[in-house]
């Protein structure tokens, strides 16, 4: 369709034909055509400037521009959402802001946020393609439905664009990027078509890679201190164990001690420092601070073309159709083996093993001794039973040249129709269908099969211990012949890569009237009115080993399928009621089925007390329904302080306040009760207008009730296990929440229902000021949002047990709400020179993770200078532009932890020992707009023709 239709345009590019027609355009918020922005609704707008002067190359960039939007999600270490971004406006989840591309729905990502939700991944379109972003931050359900219940962020892109423009440029920081961009276009008197493509390319960065991070985290270069460090290491802690005739597995004797392999330093494993646990450490640990990369590398192709074709003055067709393929690659290390064969988690080695040189304690029955390979006596030693409590590979796989990558690859396809008829009285009638599909494809080295791995342990094929790194080439004395370094092809039955996929597929189709219906003494009554039908569909496939219980992790989701049907219906309205007032009546009812349907108004207003000053403001309801998935299941992970440690007897896990921080897998399991999340909100604002001054001041409120959350947060399930607090006593069973031999934290199962209500309010200001200097002219702008109140009901008992603003919110489902976010920009222009000096601020806050411990302010300020060149090469335009982000160099806020009587978490305990948990992991807050690409310098580049 599209080479069709640049045929019939032909090859000179020609100009539409112009008169003093002023042209009316849909403005998010309203399907009524306007000929200006109206201030009836409060909008932020980012435009094409503004991404050039931010020196962006990438969507989620511009997030840093709207300090509306709190929340998302910038970098993600350890799950599915690597290498996505999306809109969060006002923090009320990622689901509630509605992200739509040229006024239409665009489609959801095949992977979901923590709690099932679906969400635009913003980062799927070319930059190039982008006129303007409107951000509506008021609720906006009765005209778009479900998920505008924060409001809605509408892409426009530069339709009717013509000409060829190519740009691009590179960064350095602690990562380096280049991108380069495409947009092309022609038109005449019967249409235009438009093609924008961006290739992208970023690098990726490891933890130990980031001086602040050491100094946080990893024990300020001693790794023995470090915070990534798991009680399961390789080579692995081993225990005096029976074998079960029936199944083979090891059993523990009772109160089996922790023998560390004797080999565990040489082979790349690590022992606490025993001046902090008083003593020498009983397991081996594997220090896993690379296990993944912080900052994932990112290949990215992109194309977005759009079309229009006139068949006459009064039917229009138009089109879209856009592709996106987003390969991100992070490193993997040596994961561990939670379904090993032995009775307690592990795996069995048994006595006879060619490099088990552990034997039986005589004296003692519950102790091994080590004998070792130059000691020992086949006719004197006998080799012990063991249970293994360890991983097959640790620092031999992890952040050097045998380190494998995850290949994780988003694609999405997304088509749209169009036809638009101009009808009598001024009126419109469009039509469209639009497809969307979203899959998702992660090839993740290291799916161990875990049978296979336990049976060549058994036969002595694999070499479990120390001693296949420390010595690669000894040759075991107990048969003379088996060598202990590893022999690839005997890991490769058992170390293989698993294929998990993800599908969203959308279709939407759209029925919109609009026109001025009759006019009244102070001006048109003007109206909408509409149908929409969507149907979503979501699937997911895990791993074959994974759905079979078969490979090395436990807790990875099943298969989900499910679809949801949306029927909706709408109407809209405005009325002048006096010449210098408007009103805007909105309503929409949406029927999804199954007895769930909802019907939400809206009412806004726009007072003009003179050219200068005006009053704005609105009330509605919106609401998000239960998707798919948390109709079915969910799965994603956290990082959760451990209340117990295996420090008890024989290595039983104890409550205990060790310290302990894991990387957890969190299975979310649907209700199919769920009920529509609702909100209520209010907003009401001021306008001031003059020659060189524009400024608003917009108050804010949203009530939103019966939340879709987790019945319970994943760490109070954890802290449930010792409900007496540091006691030394054995936890409490809980089958919610799942360890490995090594008494480790890895998964902890929960469940979707509709819980508890957010009340939040707050104050938006925005202004800019124009003023000739010298030979130039100076623009400053900038922008506030103020957060008064984040008032979270997380139990649905109906009382308010959780202040949210200026809250890291840890505890419960929603994300960091500082509560003061600004930016202030100027931008000096004198010719074909522009010089612009932006600061942005990010107010302190609460990490409630640990005692509210405060997470310190972030201010960056960032540089850019451009250069216009005419003529340069050709008659086209080029622009040269050289910019400092993060001028200087600020590194991301620690996440400081206070002891509960209030006290900060010092490096150092009162005993002099050194403390590992003295910051939170991950070490910062990667929801709260903090940059940890430290100081970014950048060139670009624009070409006009």
């Amino acid at each position: 369709m599209s080479a069709g239709i640049a045929v019939a345009l032909g090859a000179s590019p020609g100009v539409f034909a112009q008169d003093d027609t002023v042209e009316e355009i849909v403005v998010t918020g309203s399907y009524i055509r306007q000929s200006t922005f109206d201030s009836r609704a409060p909008i932020q707008i980012v435009d094409t400037a503004d991404i050039e002067a931010m020196g962006a190359a990438q969507p989620v960039e511009v997030l840093a521009e709207l300090t509306a939007n709190s929340g998302s999600q910038f970098y993600n270490e350890t799950n599915d959402r690597a290498g996505v971004s999306q809109f969060n406006i006002r923090n009320l989840g990622l689901g509630s802001t509605l992200t739509l591309l040229n006024g239409k729905r665009a489609g959801v990502a095949a992977v979901a946020d923590q709690t099932g939700t679906d969400f635009v991944d913003i980062n799927q379109y070319p930059l190039a393609m982008i006129k303007r972003i409107e951000v509506l931050t008021d609720g906006a359900s009765a005209t778009y439905g479900s998920q505008a219940v924060a409001g809605v962020a509408n892409i426009i892109t530069r339709k009717g664009f013509e000409g060829l423009e190519i740009s691009g440029g590179f960064s350095t920081s602690e990562i380096d990027t280049w991108h380069m961009n495409l947009a092309a276009g022609v038109a005449n008197d019967g249409g235009s078509i438009n093609v924008y493509a961006t290739v992208y390319d970023q690098g990726h960065k490891e933890r130990s890679e980031f001086d602040w991070m050491r100094d946080r985290l990893m024990g300020q270069g001693d790794i023995s201190r470090s915070r990534f460090l798991s009680s399961t290491g390789s080579p692995g802690t081993y225990r005096r164990a029976t074998i079960d005739p029936l199944n083979n597995e090891a059993r523990d004797v009772a109160g089996a001690d922790n023998n560390p392999d004797p080999d565990c330093i040489a082979a790349g494993g690590v022992f606490l420092n025993p001046a902090d646990i008083g003593g020498p450490d009983s397991l081996c640990r594997y220090h896993f601070v690379d296990q993944v990369s912080v900052i994932s590398a990112e290949e990215r192709v992109q194309v977005f073309s759009e079309w229009e074709w006139n068949f006459s003055d009064d039917v229009r067709y138009y089109g879209e159709a856009s592709f996106s393929n987003n390969l991100i690659l992070r490193d993997s290390g040596g994961a561990t083996l939670n379904t090993g064969r032995a009775n307690g988690g592990g795996f069995t080695i048994p006595g006879d093993h060619p490099f088990n040189f552990f034997i039986e304690d005589p004296g003692n029955p519950e102790a091994l001794i080590y004998i070792g390979p130059d000691n020992w006596d086949n006719n004197i030693h006998t080799g012990a039973n063991l249970r293994a409590i360890a991983r097959p590979f640790g620092a031999d796989v992890n952040n050097n040249e045998k380190t494998l990558q995850i290949h994780r690859e988003l694609q999405y396809q997304r088509a749209l129709q169009g036809v638009e008829f101009t009808l009598p009285r001024e009126w419109y009638l469009d039509v469209s269908y639009m497809w969307a599909k979203a899959s998702r494809t992660t090839d993740d080295p290291h799916n161990y099969r875990s049978n296979v791995f336990q049976n060549l342990v058994r036969d002595g094929d694999w070499n479990p211990f120390g001693t296949r790194l420390a010595t690669p080439g000894l040759i075991s004395p107990k048969d003379g012949s088996t060598v202990a370094g590893s022999d690839q092809l005997v890991q490769d039955q058992f170390d293989q890569r698993g294929v998990n996929t993800g599908r969203a597929v959308e279709q939407v189709f759209d029925v919109v009237a609009a026109g001025a219906l009759f006019d009244s003494s102070w001006g048109t009554i003007a109206g909408a009115f509409g149908a929409q039908y969507r149907k979503t569909q979501i699937d997911s496939v895990p791993d074959s080993l994974s759905a079979a219980g078969e490979a090395n992790e436990e807790g990875i989701s099943g298969f989900v399928n499910g679809t949801q049907d949306v029927t909706a219906f709408f109407g809209e309205l405005i009325i002048p009621v006096t010449d210098v007032a408007e009103v805007q009546l909105a309503v929409r009812n949406e029927d999804y089925g199954d007895g769930i349907s909802t019907t939400d108004p809206k009412i806004s207003f726009e007072f003009d007390f003179n050219d200068a000053l005006g009053l704005r403001g609105s009330w509605g309801t919106s609401f998000q329904a239960p998707t798919v998935r948390q109709t079915a299941s969910a799965s994603s992970s956290a990082f959760l302080d451990d209340p117990a440690s295996p420090t008890g007897p024989g290595g039983s896990t104890v409550c205990t306040g060790a310290g302990l921080n894991n990387n957890v897998t969190v299975s979310v399991q649907g209700a199919p009760d769920l009920r529509p999340q609702e909100s209520e909100n209010f907003a009401l604002g001021l306008v001031f207008q003059m020659d060189n001054l524009r400024a608003s001041i917009d108050y804010w409120t949203f009530e939103y009730t019966d939340l879709i959350a987790q019945s319970e947060g994943p760490q109070a399930i954890v802290d449930s296990q010792c409900p007496s607090g540091d006691t030394g006593l054995p936890i409490t069973n809980d089958p919610r929440v799942v360890r490995d031999a090594g008494g480790q934290l890895r998964q902890v199962i929960t469940q979707f229902t509709n819980i508890g209500f957010v009340d939040t309010n707050g104050i938006d200001i925005n202004a800019d000021y124009t003023m000739d200097l010298g030979a130039g002219t100076l623009n400053i702008d900038g922008g506030v949002t103020l957060v008064n109140k984040f008032d979270v009901d997380s139990t649905g008992d109906g009382t308010i047990d959780f202040d949210g603003a200026g809250n890291r919110n840890f505890r419960n489902n929603f994300s960091t709400m500082p509560e003061l976010r600004g930016n202030l920009g100027g931008s000096y222009f004198m010719g074909n020179h522009t010089v612009n000096l932006t600061m942005r601020y990010i107010d302190s806050y609460k990490n409630d993770q640990s005692n509210n411990g405060v997470v310190d302010s972030w201010t960056t300020f960032d540089g850019q200078y451009s250069l216009v060149m005419p003529g340069l090469i050709g008659d086209g335009e080029s622009v040269f532009t050289l910019g400092v982000n993060n001028i200087f160099d600020e590194d991301p806020p620690a996440l400081t932890r206070n002891n509960s009587d209030g006290t900060v978490v010092t490096r150092i305990n009162d005993d002099g020992t050194y403390n590992t948990g003295w910051i939170d992991r991950p070490g910062y807050d990667d929801r709260a707009g903090h940059d940890l690409r430290g100081r970014i310098v950048y060139f670009n580049f624009k070409q006009s023709f």
